[in-house]
C-alpha cells in the first residue's frame, strides 16, 4: 500500500503583534497515512521567519534543499504576493516531506505538527527539553484531532518538565 501525505499552506493572515508591527502567518495542514507522523491530521499555523528557521536548519545536513520564496520588504501583505508565497511555502514543504533524510529530521515533525516555538523546537530536539511525555499523550488523543486542540496540553506539559528540570 502506497502512503499518502498531502500538506497545503494556504490562508494567510496579516496581525499585529504586542509592538503594533504587523506580520503574517499561514496554516499548514497535513493529512497523511504515513506512519512517520504522528497524527494523521493536523493543522498549525507559522510566519515566514519560521520557515526561514526550519530550513537554516535542515541545511546543516548538507543535503540540497528546495528554494522558498524570497522575503520582501514591499508588497508584502499585497493579495496576490500572498498567494504566490504560501504556493512557494506549500512547494517548500511538500519537497522536504519527499525525502527519507528530512522526514527523519524531528524538527519537520515537530514544525509541521504542534504550536511549539522555534526556540522550544530546538530545545526538544538538542535534549534540553524531553518531549516524549507530551508526544504519548497527543497520541492518546483522538488520532484526528487537530493540534491546535493539543496545544494548551502540550504547552503546559512543557512548562511542568521545565520546573522539573530546574
Amino acid at each position: 500500500m502506497d502512503e499518502q501525505t498531502r500538506v497545503t499552506v494556504t490562508n494567510p493572515r496579516t496581525q499585529a503583534n504586542c509592538d503594533k508591527q504587523s506580520y503574517t502567518d499561514y496554516e499548514i495542514t497535513i493529512q497523511s497515512d504515513n506512519s512517520a507522523f504522528w497524527l494523521p491530521q493536523s493543522t498549525v499555523r507559522r510566519r515566514y521567519s519560521e520557515f526561514v528557521w526550519l530550513r537554516e536548519k535542515l541545511q546543516r545536513t548538507g543535503r540540497e534543499l528546495p528554494d522558498m520564496p524570497h522575503k520582501t520588504l514591499f508588497r508584502r501583505f499585497d493579495n496576490a504576493f500572498l498567494e504566490s508565497r504560501c504556493e512557494g511555502l506549500e512547494r517548500f514543504l511538500q519537497s522536504i516531506i519527499q525525502k527519507k533524510v528530512f522526514l527523519a529530521d524531528r524538527r519537520v515533525h515537530l514544525f509541521i505538527q504542534s504550536q511549539l516555538t522555534t526556540n522550544e523546537i530546538d530545545g526538544i530536539v538538542s535534549g534540553d527539553y524531553r518531549y516524549d511525555e507530551t508526544l504519548t499523550m497527543a497520541q492518546r488523543k483522538d488520532r484526528t484531532t487537530s493540534t491546535a486542540e493539543t496545544d494548551h496540553e502540550l504547552s503546559d506539559e512543557l512548562s511542568d518538565i521545565e520546573k522539573e528540570e530546574q
